[in-house]
């Protein structure tokens, strides 16, 4: 740790929502994506759901384990990249429960 006193400003200051990875630069595109993301989420929950009663319990768990993998996904790839420039949009993205 630096001691207490006088400092140089920062030479170069980064902020999270202006990072080149974030996605939508107009909030109505960001909004229908949230919405594909949802629609696309439900059915994939509606695949697992099947697949808990008709498969063997050994490949019901690899299904489990890929479906999530896809999900995980979404998330780092696409919902974050999103809602880090369209914060305004986290209300939605909740009440749609991709985070």
């Amino acid at each position: 740790m630096l001691p207490d006193g006088e400092a140089n400003p920062p030479t170069k200051v980064e902020r999270s929502s202006e990072r080149s990875t974030n996605l939508f630069s107009k909030a109505d595109q960001a909004s229908l994506l949230l919405l594909a993301i949802s629609a696309c989420d439900k059915e994939l929950m509606a695949v697992i759901e099947q697949s808990r009663l008709v498969e063997p319990e050994d490949e019901f768990k690899k299904i489990v384990q890929a479906i999530g993998g896809i999900l995980a996904e979404f998330d780092r790839n696409l919902i974050q990249p999103t809602l880090r420039r369209h914060p305004e949009l986290l209300a939605e993205a909740q009440a749609n429960r991709l985070i």
